[in-house]
């Protein structure tokens, strides 16, 4: 393969789950400027997708196989979930975030397996630093939610989710890897909470938040066929968050 070709995703098809999303735009846009054929798939795209429905994804994938004749690269990037203290965290809340982050990705993963098994494909879960390491509860103040226990618990099993899957699906060449973004916080709550801007800042080891864009070399990394020989893997970015 040249040099220039690595990271080349010329005809390749990608479905992005919440593609329209904060982080779910830059890894789109990553896939599209790589050369895939990107589609963004959410309850408010074009191409609807509502990830707690079987029969949704079934017919998404179902439509964008027939559209274009193939699919290539899924990014489970969307997901759903409750959020409250943990005293106060309720069983149903509890369930609700693990079905929209595990069951979810176990769903869309199941549905995707028949378009990939013939030629292979490359699988792509977002996962999180608090599926890694707790949050430091001290610097969220008691004006803010903390990333409640049950989103960061959820985004743990996702990352065994992907180490299973990587392993049951390596017969049909389908490679599953996952992405644990670091601090990434949406613009509001960067123009909402500047001290807390600064503290995710200050206990960070490169001194900042991350920018939604330094995603994109990541998913193109791993949805192109410089990672053929990667699968299983949980690739950080971070700045360094969970290194200390």
């Amino acid at each position: 393969m040249k040099k220039e070709e690595i990271f080349d995703l010329s005809g390749k098809v990608a479905i992005v789950t919440g593609g329209a999303g904060h982080l779910g735009t830059a890894m789109s846009e990553a896939l599209r400027e790589a050369g895939a054929e990107v589609i963004v798939a959410s309850r408010n795209s074009e191409c609807k997708l509502d990830i707690s429905s079987r029969e949704s994804i079934k017919d998404c994938f179902a439509d964008v196989a027939k559209k274009y004749g193939k699919i290539d690269i899924l990014v489970n990037n969307a997901s759903y979930g409750a959020a409250n203290d943990l005293e106060h965290l309720t069983d149903e809340e509890w369930q609700k975030s693990f079905d929209g982050i595990v069951a979810s990705a176990f769903r869309t993963t199941q549905e995707i397996i028949p378009y990939m098994k013939e030629s292979g494909g490359a699988i792509i879960n977002i996962a999180s630093m608090y599926g890694i390491v707790s949050p430091d509860l001290s610097i969220y103040g008691d004006k803010m939610m903390v990333h409640p226990a049950n989103t960061a618990s959820a985004k743990a099993a996702l990352i065994h989710f992907t180490k299973y899957c990587a392993v049951a699906l390596a017969k049909y060449k389908i490679r599953v890897n996952a992405i644990s973004p670091g601090p990434f916080p949406k613009p509001e709550v960067e123009e909402k909470y500047d001290w807390f801007i600064k503290k995710l800042s200050d206990k960070n080891p490169t001194g900042r938040i991350g920018q939604p864009d330094e995603l994109k070399g990541a998913v193109v990394f791993l949805a192109s066929d410089s990672a053929s020989y990667v699968t299983g893997h949980n690739l950080v970015v971070d700045g360094g968050w969970t290194i200390w």
